[in-house]
């Protein structure tokens, strides 16, 4: 492994992600910022050696190099001077009993998926048949248009997939490591990051073991962790649009709203179906322009810029690079199937989901027992705390009825959007949004509240007194 490429794609990935979080006006704490910045920065790099393709620029590692630190710079640089670097001061960490608990366990869960993905070459059959080779080939010949392409591929399609795995392992088998595939690690620890410090924010440690845990040992999201798919990123990403756009709606802030929507774009550049979902997003934003009395040339153009930029990722890809570099012509229009038999589909595919798919015996081979304790705790909030559900919570669950909603639909119009691959990996972008709406659930912040005042009921009794005595101190000076 080269050990100096690795630390040289490190660098720019949280360089690059930080000039981007700082044109977006995006401010965080350490934790999220770093975690943040290498997600953003490890999905906006896989657009490079396609763009090196179209300059007709032989690819390799030097290129790659300097189109890395091209792009890193005109990220950052523009910045770069606004930037608060009071932050990269190393302060004394402090960690609870149960935060080092979590730490250890995580560390523990995650060190086998690193070593996986640096020990074993890719095997998925979707990547083997389509982003591999071409990858593999493009090291050899320093073109994306490579022998790869030779062979009859008119059994698979995997090949005309977004560009998201092939940039990565070009780049990463160009400066890191024969296998590539060690980006995937990257993007699984800062997301875990992420998460646990979302999820921190609002409750108690204990809790967020417990939510944490459940999340993480899931059987087959454990999987993918290692797997070299796009489903796990596109997961990610999807989740983190939905957290920003939750922010939007709770602080009206325009800048928050066109950075969920950068992240949309970046999810539907990994996995082309996320624009369908993208546009089940729309009734939630009218109905909440509307009720702020924003002006209709505003919405028009928040909703084109949501709409119809993740839709030119996706024409740029097929119909300008596919069709005239790779020379493959491929119509979208014929893989769709409307007909009478699609709303039974649409139907059966929803039967499905709700069904075997997430409470069967197999289910929980899957995926655990995260939905089911999610819609426990979903009761238990309708029944007790219906007025308290927060609105981040209201998001996460729209964002969970997209999913539900847009998969049978994504399966009723397009027949190789089957349900034992494409439809059960498609249901991951659930169990995030799952596990933070029970991150800001009533009944767990009330359930956190009480372990906190059970671990210090000292500090409960002077926070309770404080207005008792504040209230003396007026009467006193009155007298």
């Amino acid at each position: 492994m080269n050990l100096a490429g690795l630390i040289f794609v490190l660098v720019t990935h949280f360089l690059a992600g930080r000039g981007v979080m700082a044109m977006f006006g995006i401010k965080e704490n350490k934790r999220k910022t770093l975690a943040l910045s290498m997600i953003i920065g490890v999905v906006l790099f896989h657009f490079l050696p396609v763009v090196l393709e179209v300059c007709h620029i032989a690819i390799t590692a030097t290129s790659i190099s300097i189109a890395i630190g091209i792009l890193t710079l005109a990220l950052f640089l523009p910045v770069s001077y606004k930037l608060d670097y009071s932050v990269l001061k190393i302060t004394r960490p402090s960690f609870t009993l149960y935060e080092a608990l979590f730490a250890t366990l995580l560390i523990l869960m995650v060190i086998p998926s690193v070593w996986l993905c640096y020990y074993f070459p890719v095997f998925a059959r979707d990547v083997l048949s389509g982003p591999e080779p071409l990858a593999e080939y493009a090291v050899r010949e320093h073109t994306l248009i490579n022998s790869a392409l030779s062979v009859d591929l008119t059994s698979t399609n995997n090949h005309l997939k977004p560009p998201f795995i092939l940039g990565l392992q070009v780049i990463y088998k160009l400066l890191v490591h024969p296998f590539g595939e060690l980006w995937l690690s990257i993007m699984v620890c800062s997301f875990l990051l992420m998460f646990y410090t979302l999820i921190r924010e609002r409750v108690h440690a204990l809790i967020v073991l417990f939510i944490m845990m459940l999340f993480i040992m899931m059987p087959e999201i454990y999987g993918y962790m290692y797997i070299v798919l796009s489903d796990y990123p596109n997961m990610v990403l999807f989740f983190l649009a939905f957290y920003y756009l939750g922010k939007y709606l709770e602080t009206k802030q325009a800048n928050t709203f066109y950075f969920a929507t950068f992240l949309f774009c970046l999810a539907s550049s990994i996995r082309s179906e996320t624009v369908v979902l993208i546009g089940l997003i729309v009734p939630l934003l009218l109905f909440s322009f509307i009720k702020d009395r924003i002006k209709p040339g505003v919405i028009a153009l928040r909703l084109g810029i949501l709409l119809v930029i993740p839709y030119l990722l996706y024409y740029v890809w097929m119909n300008v690079f596919v069709a005239n570099y790779m020379h493959i012509q491929f119509n979208t229009g014929e893989q769709l199937s409307v007909t009478s038999d699609s709303v039974n589909i649409f139907f059966d595919r929803i039967g499905i989901i709700l069904g075997p798919m997430l409470f069967s015996e197999h289910a929980r081979e899957l995926f655990g027992y995260i939905f089911n304790i999610f819609l426990f705790t979903l009761a238990l909030d309708l029944v007790l705390w219906r007025k308290k559900i927060g609105l981040q919570a209201r998001v996460m669950l729209y964002g969970i009825v997209v999913v539900l909603v847009g998969l049978p639909l994504l399966g009723a119009i397009i027949p190789w959007f089957d349900i034992n691959n494409t439809t059960k990996r498609g249901v991951f972008k659930l169990f995030p949004l799952a596990a933070f709406y029970m991150a800001n659930s009533p009944t767990l912040l009330q359930l956190s509240q009480a372990i906190k005042r059970f671990e210090f009921p000292e500090l409960t009794a002077q926070k309770n007194a404080a207005p008792v005595m504040a209230q003396q101190q007026k009467i006193k000076k009155k007298k």
